[in-house]
């Protein structure tokens, strides 16, 4: 994983908020923080699983692998495999059902496919038909926010 040193984004700390490496921001004031999911001083380390989402470091075989979710919580997967490979992600379903018309990322699902973490993904709302991706690189974050409303995913995935 590529660690981002405070002497990398110096220079440009000058300019309004910006994007350093792949896992953090830096703000004018010297301030710093990590993409959802990762943690530590250089956002190297994969934070700990949120509570009652189980194991959120999943690393990906070459079988086909099955991740379930369902009810309201908030949880987020790191799904890794061998640097260099590619991951097949397959949605039987995804549903996050909100009530409203508007995609909130306090009610949906993102799926985060390419290498830069700090760009937003795939999101979903309301109710969706199969879904196949492949990813960009080795890592896939996938988040599942479904706060007040019932809903789930089931996703079967292996490496490409």
């Amino acid at each position: 994983m590529d660690l981002c040193y405070m002497k990398t984004c110096e220079h440009t700390l000058k300019m309004a908020i910006i994007q350093c490496c792949q896992k953090i921001f830096y703000t004018p004031k010297h301030l710093s923080f990590c993409v959802d999911g990762f943690t530590s001083q250089f956002c190297e380390k994969i934070a700990p699983p949120l509570r009652s989402c189980g194991q959120s470091d999943i690393v990906v075989l070459k079988k086909l692998q099955k991740l379930e979710v369902k009810g309201s919580k908030r949880c987020i997967y790191h799904i890794r495999t061998v640097i260099g490979k590619k991951i097949m992600l397959k949605f039987e379903y995804i549903s996050v059902t909100s009530g409203s018309k508007v995609c909130k990322f306090s009610n949906c699902s993102e799926v985060k496919l390419l290498p830069d973490k700090t760009l937003t993904g795939e999101l979903f709302c309301g109710k969706n038909p199969r879904t196949i991706f492949l990813s960009k690189d080795y890592h896939v974050i996938l988040y599942y926010n479904l706060l007040f409303f019932s809903g789930g995913f089931k996703l079967f995935f292996r490496v490409m």
